[in-house]
Protein backbone atom coordinates (compact mmCIF):
# COMPACT_ATOMS: atom_id res chain seq x y z
CA UNK A 1 0.00 0.00 0.00
CA UNK A 2 1.23 3.48 -0.89
CA UNK A 3 0.40 7.01 0.21
CA UNK A 4 0.82 9.43 -2.68
CA UNK A 5 0.89 13.17 -2.07
CA UNK A 6 1.20 16.13 -4.44
CA UNK A 7 2.21 19.44 -2.89
CA UNK A 8 2.35 23.11 -3.85
CA UNK A 9 2.94 26.28 -1.84
CA UNK A 10 -0.06 28.61 -1.67
CA UNK A 11 0.15 32.26 -2.71
CA UNK A 12 0.07 34.07 0.68
CA UNK A 13 -1.83 36.96 -0.91
CA UNK A 14 -4.69 34.69 -2.06
CA UNK A 15 -5.37 32.28 0.84
CA UNK A 16 -9.16 32.01 0.53
CA UNK A 17 -9.15 31.46 -3.22
CA UNK A 18 -6.28 28.99 -2.96
CA UNK A 19 -7.92 26.82 -0.31
CA UNK A 20 -11.22 26.80 -2.22
CA UNK A 21 -9.37 25.77 -5.37
CA UNK A 22 -7.54 23.01 -3.50
CA UNK A 23 -10.86 21.51 -2.42
CA UNK A 24 -12.24 21.78 -5.95
CA UNK A 25 -9.22 19.96 -7.36
CA UNK A 26 -9.61 17.16 -4.81
CA UNK A 27 -13.27 16.78 -5.74
CA UNK A 28 -12.50 16.68 -9.46
CA UNK A 29 -9.73 14.11 -9.03
CA UNK A 30 -11.98 11.93 -6.87
CA UNK A 31 -14.71 12.06 -9.52
CA UNK A 32 -12.41 11.37 -12.46
CA UNK A 33 -10.31 8.62 -10.87
CA UNK A 34 -13.10 7.15 -8.69
CA UNK A 35 -10.68 7.22 -5.75
CA UNK A 36 -10.76 9.08 -2.44
CA UNK A 37 -8.60 12.19 -2.60
CA UNK A 38 -8.18 14.59 0.32
CA UNK A 39 -6.83 18.14 0.40
CA UNK A 40 -4.73 19.32 3.33
CA UNK A 41 -2.85 22.46 4.29
CA UNK A 42 0.03 22.85 6.72
CA UNK A 43 -0.64 24.87 9.88
CA UNK A 44 1.58 26.19 12.71
CA UNK A 45 4.61 24.62 11.01
CA UNK A 46 7.83 25.84 9.37
CA UNK A 47 6.44 24.93 5.94
CA UNK A 48 3.36 27.12 6.37
CA UNK A 49 1.07 27.40 3.36
CA UNK A 50 1.78 24.00 1.84
CA UNK A 51 -1.24 22.49 0.12
CA UNK A 52 -1.15 18.70 -0.16
CA UNK A 53 -3.47 16.37 -2.06
CA UNK A 54 -3.30 12.75 -0.90
CA UNK A 55 -4.44 9.42 -2.28
CA UNK A 56 -3.91 5.88 -0.96
CA UNK A 57 -3.44 3.08 -3.50
CA UNK A 58 -2.70 -0.60 -3.16
CA UNK A 59 -0.35 -0.80 -6.14
CA UNK A 60 1.67 1.59 -8.30
CA UNK A 61 -0.39 0.49 -11.29
CA UNK A 62 -3.44 2.02 -9.55
CA UNK A 63 -1.60 5.33 -9.49
CA UNK A 64 -0.66 4.95 -13.13
CA UNK A 65 -4.31 4.34 -14.09
CA UNK A 66 -5.49 7.34 -12.09
CA UNK A 67 -2.90 9.57 -13.73
CA UNK A 68 -3.92 8.41 -17.20
CA UNK A 69 -7.54 9.31 -16.49
CA UNK A 70 -6.54 12.78 -15.31
CA UNK A 71 -4.32 13.42 -18.33
CA UNK A 72 -7.21 12.52 -20.66
CA UNK A 73 -9.71 14.85 -18.97
CA UNK A 74 -9.76 18.24 -20.71
CA UNK A 75 -11.87 19.93 -18.03
CA UNK A 76 -9.38 18.97 -15.35
CA UNK A 77 -6.54 20.32 -17.46
CA UNK A 78 -8.39 23.63 -17.81
CA UNK A 79 -8.87 23.76 -14.05
CA UNK A 80 -5.15 23.34 -13.39
CA UNK A 81 -4.31 26.13 -15.81
CA UNK A 82 -6.92 28.45 -14.29
CA UNK A 83 -5.65 28.08 -10.72
CA UNK A 84 -1.92 28.12 -11.42
CA UNK A 85 -1.57 31.77 -10.30
CA UNK A 86 -2.83 30.82 -6.84
CA UNK A 87 0.43 29.00 -6.12
CA UNK A 88 4.00 30.25 -5.84
CA UNK A 89 5.89 26.98 -6.32
CA UNK A 90 6.00 24.09 -8.70
CA UNK A 91 4.53 20.66 -8.04
CA UNK A 92 6.34 18.24 -5.75
CA UNK A 93 5.25 14.60 -5.63
CA UNK A 94 5.97 12.24 -2.76
CA UNK A 95 5.39 8.51 -2.52
CA UNK A 96 5.46 6.64 0.78
CA UNK A 97 5.24 2.87 1.02
CA UNK A 98 3.21 2.10 4.13
CA UNK A 99 4.56 -0.58 6.45
CA UNK A 100 1.85 0.10 9.03
CA UNK A 101 -1.38 0.66 7.12
CA UNK A 102 -4.47 2.55 8.30
CA UNK A 103 -6.98 0.51 10.29
CA UNK A 104 -10.21 -0.27 8.47
CA UNK A 105 -12.28 1.33 11.22
CA UNK A 106 -10.12 4.44 11.64
CA UNK A 107 -12.16 7.67 11.87
CA UNK A 108 -11.70 10.30 9.19
CA UNK A 109 -8.82 12.54 10.16
CA UNK A 110 -9.24 16.29 10.48
CA UNK A 111 -5.65 16.84 11.57
CA UNK A 112 -2.52 14.93 10.63
CA UNK A 113 0.86 15.13 12.33
CA UNK A 114 3.74 14.05 10.09
CA UNK A 115 7.21 13.36 11.46
CA UNK A 116 9.81 12.72 8.77
CA UNK A 117 13.40 11.56 9.03
CA UNK A 118 16.12 9.58 7.28
CA UNK A 119 17.79 6.38 8.36
CA UNK A 120 21.46 6.81 9.26
CA UNK A 121 24.10 5.36 6.92
CA UNK A 122 24.67 1.72 7.75
CA UNK A 123 21.62 1.66 10.04
CA UNK A 124 18.72 1.30 7.61
CA UNK A 125 17.57 -2.10 8.91
CA UNK A 126 17.57 -0.73 12.45
CA UNK A 127 15.74 2.41 11.31
CA UNK A 128 12.97 0.33 9.76
CA UNK A 129 12.48 -1.92 12.78
CA UNK A 130 12.73 0.99 15.20
CA UNK A 131 10.28 2.97 13.08
CA UNK A 132 7.67 0.24 13.39
CA UNK A 133 8.28 -0.12 17.13
CA UNK A 134 7.94 3.63 17.66
CA UNK A 135 4.68 3.77 15.71
CA UNK A 136 3.17 0.79 17.53
CA UNK A 137 4.06 2.14 20.97
CA UNK A 138 2.73 5.61 20.11
CA UNK A 139 -0.55 4.05 19.01
CA UNK A 140 -0.79 1.98 22.18
CA UNK A 141 -0.13 4.94 24.48
CA UNK A 142 -2.18 7.62 22.72
CA UNK A 143 -5.12 5.56 21.48
CA UNK A 144 -4.69 7.26 18.09
CA UNK A 145 -3.16 5.23 15.28
CA UNK A 146 0.27 6.20 13.99
CA UNK A 147 1.17 4.95 10.53
CA UNK A 148 4.74 4.28 9.44
CA UNK A 149 6.22 4.17 5.98
CA UNK A 150 9.39 4.38 3.94
CA UNK A 151 10.09 6.74 1.06
CA UNK A 152 9.58 5.07 -2.32
CA UNK A 153 10.73 8.29 -4.00
CA UNK A 154 12.79 11.20 -2.75
CA UNK A 155 15.66 10.94 -0.29
CA UNK A 156 16.94 7.39 0.00
CA UNK A 157 16.26 5.93 3.43
CA UNK A 158 13.51 8.42 4.17
CA UNK A 159 10.87 7.43 6.70
CA UNK A 160 7.71 9.04 8.06
CA UNK A 161 5.28 8.61 10.91
CA UNK A 162 1.75 9.90 10.32
CA UNK A 163 -0.76 10.35 13.12
CA UNK A 164 -4.27 11.42 12.18
CA UNK A 165 -6.95 12.49 14.63
CA UNK A 166 -10.64 13.38 14.29
CA UNK A 167 -10.07 16.70 16.08
CA UNK A 168 -7.31 18.85 17.52
CA UNK A 169 -8.10 18.00 21.14
CA UNK A 170 -7.68 14.27 20.50
CA UNK A 171 -4.33 14.89 18.82
CA UNK A 172 -3.16 17.15 21.66
CA UNK A 173 -4.16 14.68 24.37
CA UNK A 174 -2.48 11.84 22.50
CA UNK A 175 0.75 13.83 22.18
CA UNK A 176 0.68 14.66 25.89
CA UNK A 177 0.24 11.01 26.80
CA UNK A 178 3.15 9.93 24.59
CA UNK A 179 5.56 12.65 25.66
CA UNK A 180 5.10 11.92 29.36
CA UNK A 181 5.44 8.16 29.04
CA UNK A 182 8.72 6.75 30.37
CA UNK A 183 8.71 3.76 28.00
CA UNK A 184 8.27 6.10 25.05
CA UNK A 185 11.16 8.34 26.07
CA UNK A 186 13.42 5.35 26.62
CA UNK A 187 12.57 3.99 23.17
CA UNK A 188 13.24 7.32 21.48
CA UNK A 189 16.61 7.61 23.22
CA UNK A 190 17.49 4.04 22.25
CA UNK A 191 16.60 4.64 18.59
CA UNK A 192 18.65 7.82 18.23
CA UNK A 193 21.64 6.23 16.46
CA UNK A 194 19.34 4.65 13.84
CA UNK A 195 18.38 8.00 12.32
CA UNK A 196 20.29 10.92 10.87
CA UNK A 197 19.91 14.29 12.53
CA UNK A 198 17.27 16.65 11.19
CA UNK A 199 13.97 14.89 11.94
CA UNK A 200 11.13 17.33 11.17
CA UNK A 201 7.50 17.65 12.19
CA UNK A 202 4.61 19.20 10.25
CA UNK A 203 0.98 19.58 11.22
CA UNK A 204 -1.74 19.49 8.56
CA UNK A 205 -5.44 20.37 8.65
CA UNK A 206 -7.88 18.77 6.23
CA UNK A 207 -9.66 21.18 3.93
CA UNK A 208 -13.41 20.94 3.31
Amino acid sequence: MYLFSRQRRANPARPRATMAAAVEVAQQVSRITERDVEAWTSVWSPDFGIVSWTMIVDHLTDLETANSKLMADAVFGDTLEAIDELFVSGVEDRLLQLIIEPAADAPQGEYAQVVAGVGANGMLASAMSMGVEIAELATQISGVQTLFGTAATGEYGGVAWITTAPDLQTLEEGNAAVQTNADWMALVDRSGSSFAQGVTGTLYRRLH
